[in-house]
């Protein structure tokens, strides 16, 4: 908007004069800097530390650019009313008017968008409670600088942010900023649409900018109604006021199970002000076997019966509550047995995080010595795995009914808790610096489930949902999906060295149905690494016996299976769910066919074909990925005309290879 004044200003300056217009250019062309000035500060978040200070420099550059704006805008109304009727300057001067009102509205709306920003950023900056650094607390105050033009325009209430997290008073200073927000995009929308296709003809690239822009303004506003629907209930999820407190687990990959591994470990965080106050983990039987030796038992529920036949075990617990890749689900079952059992908070949600987020996280702080094991102890993220497997089932390990207050957990798993409480030292000593980094590492691990979060609070989690990070199953309401889960019943660490190869032919007919001939490879080969590491029972040392799930469109029919134990099907989530066991003696390996059909898997309008795929993803996928996939698809008639990348097409088919390690969606297009 800024620039469009200056691809005109000369037309202006030399029609009107310079006493009129120029200064409304030149106005235009500084607030046009303090823009961009604005905008690199926000940008260098992406790549350094996620600084108040920064963003409250931001602040002072919009709030800098809102009062040029402000001023180019009255140097337009004084332009004498004669000069419009020019055919030179023609409606420019209105356009310009309406422009410059709108590029100080938006200046403004971005004033307290960073306001609020700064305060929440500043407040919890250091999620961990680590030591406030690199400007992480500041009391800059949003205040105009003394070379701007001063305007009747009120500026936000200061950001000051707090050391020991969020307060209520911050809490209310973000919504007035919010409510600001949006009475002004309100007038915004009145703005633009003041705007005429026609008014900005004598610019192209103004003008698909500003409908690129316009666009996007409805997007813009859905945003802001998400964070304000959110913050009634912000407070309290952050433990503004008093504490709140979450269950954490952590999942052993390597003995997988359907939400991303087995319960070995967990933990209860308080949170107050959105800072993490306390965190401890502690062996999951600490909790469950105390209450089995009491003689009480949680009955499995029934579709779990496969799991209860298998592992002749009577009671359910906590630690064996996620049989689900749904991960609402798995977690309001862990809470549900962690309160049966005598958990001593009242938690308000889960957080369930796989070994290898925490590998990439001990590549971000850099190797961990772990002195209470011994001289020479350190955790690198290559060793991370092996090395609480030696210390847990080792020769020599504790036992893990037997409590060890030095580590706060059990003797057995006392190396955990020693690590965990070294780990957590020293992410608070290395974030200050690397909160760009650490953002990235985790946001990817929502993306390929190593980190799944669940809050009892139903608006928190409908954003979640919304925002596609609740790790869910989902049923699309047309098209083609699959999901394969997995559970290790045998209660070895196999997960980590078999392989696993997909092969799916999908054979469309004229109608539409799809069929799979889908064959899965279980691939254990002789490894001396697991070898050195074959913990277990003898018979587990050279047996792996998973429970395999396949999950389709609820209108799939099963045409024939083998090499698997076949126990039926049900229905959950909106799909159709076969399942069955499938065995692997080491070495060796174990294939499994699957032939099955969707029916109206693709729909055509006029002589064109579309078949939209859902291909989703288990948590807990081993560092080689889970599945490895090779898929191809075949149309019945023509050609394949559009397929997503990395599909590949050739003639009437398309092909696809990839590591599934995270939900991806695809639509493939054939004519007919």
């Amino acid at each position: 908007m800024a620039l469009a004044l200056c691809t005109f200003s000369s037309l202006l300056t030399g029609l009107v004069g310079a006493s009129s217009v120029g200064p409304a250019a030149v106005n235009a062309y500084l607030g046009y800097n303090h823009l961009k000035d604005g905008e690199a500060k926000l940008k260098s978040l992406q790549h350094g530390s996620l600084s108040a200070a920064t963003v409250l420099g931001a602040e002072q550059d919009f709030l800098a650019s809102q009062v040029e704006f402000a001023a180019a805008h009255a140097a337009l109304e004084r332009v004498p009313s004669v000069a419009e009727t020019s055919p030179f300057v023609g409606n420019k001067i209105q356009v310009g008017l309406r422009l410059t009102a709108l590029a100080s509205t938006f200046s403004e709306i971005a004033v307290y968008g960073c306001n609020a920003g700064a305060l929440f950023v500043g407040a919890v900056a250091n999620p961990f409670g680590g030591s406030l650094a690199n400007g992480s607390a500041v009391t800059t105050s949003a205040t105009p600088p003394a070379s701007a033009t001063k305007t009747a325009t009120p500026t936000p209430t200061p950001a000051l942010p707090s050391a020991r997290g969020l307060t209520e008073d911050n809490l209310k200073t973000i919504q007035t900023d919010l409510t600001t927000i949006s009475g002004l995009l309100v007038g915004a929308n009145a703005q633009i649409n003041a705007i005429q296709p026609g008014d900005l003809s004598f610019q192209p690239k103004l003008a698909s900018e500003f409908n690129q822009f316009k666009t996007l303004l409805p997007q813009i506003q859905g945003y802001l109604n998400d964070v304000m629907t959110l913050m009634p209930v912000l407070g309290p999820m952050l433990g503004v006021g008093h504490p709140q407190y979450y269950l954490v687990e952590l999942l052993d990959s390597t003995e997988l199970r359907p939400s991303g591994g087995f319960i070995g470990n967990i933990g209860t965080m308080a949170v107050s002000g959105g800072i993490m106050t306390s965190l401890h983990v502690q062996d999951v039987d600490l909790l469950d076997r105390p209450f089995e030796f009491a003689g009480q038992c949680i009955p499995f529920p029934p579709q779990y019966q496969w799991f209860e036949i298998s592992e002749g075990v009577p009671c359910w617990s906590l630690r064996d509550s996620n049989f689900e890749t749904d991960f609402p689900t798995s977690a309001q079952y862990a809470e549900q047995n962690y309160t049966t059992e005598g958990g001593p908070y009242a938690v308000q949600g889960v957080v369930a995080i796989t070994p290898w987020l925490i590998e990439k996280l001990i590549a971000l702080t850099g190797p961990i010595a772990v002195p209470e094991m011994g001289a020479g102890v350190v955790v690198t993220s290559t060793n991370l795995v092996n090395l609480i497997h030696q210390f847990q089932l080792g020769k020599g390990h504790g036992s893990e009914y037997i409590p060890d207050p030095a580590s706060l957990t059990s003797a057995r798993k006392a190396f955990t808790g020693f690590l965990f409480k070294h780990f957590m030292t020293k992410l608070k000593t290395v974030l200050s610096g690397k909160k760009a980094q650490l953002l990235k590492v985790v946001l990817d691990a929502f993306a390929t489930k190593d980190v799944q979060v669940y809050f009892n609070n139903p608006i928190a989690e409908g954003m979640l949902k919304k925002f596609n990070l609740a790790s869910v199953i989902v049923a699309p309401k047309t098209g083609d999906t699959q999901l394969l889960v997995d559970a290790n019943v045998i209660a070895n660490k196999a997960n980590n060295y078999i392989t696993y190869t997909m092969n799916d032919t999908v054979t469309i007919d004229k109608s539409g149905a799809a069929t799979h001939n889908l064959t899965l490879t279980y691939n254990w080969p002789q490894s001396k690494a697991y070898e050195a590491n074959e913990y277990g029972s003898p018979n587990s040392r050279v047996s792996y016996q998973g429970y395999l799930r396949l999950y389709t469109p609820s209108s799939a029919t099963m045409n024939y299976s083998s090499g698997w134990q076949f126990q039926g099907w049900s229905n959950a989530y909106g799909l159709e769910v076969y399942g069955g066991f499938v065995s692997v003696f080491y070495p060796g390996f174990t294939v499994v066919t699957l032939n099955y059909t969707v029916p109206n898997a693709a729909t055509h309008k006029g002589g064109v074909w579309t078949y939209p795929l859902l291909l989703q993803a288990q948590p807990g996928h081993a560092p080689n990925d889970l599945w490895a996939v090779t898929m191809s698809v075949k149309a019945p008639c023509g050609k394949m005309t559009q397929a997503s990348a990395p599909w590949q097409m050739s003639g009437a088919t398309a092909t696809l290879k990839e590591s599934l390690s995270r939900n991806q969606s695809f639509t493939l297009t054939y004519a007919c």
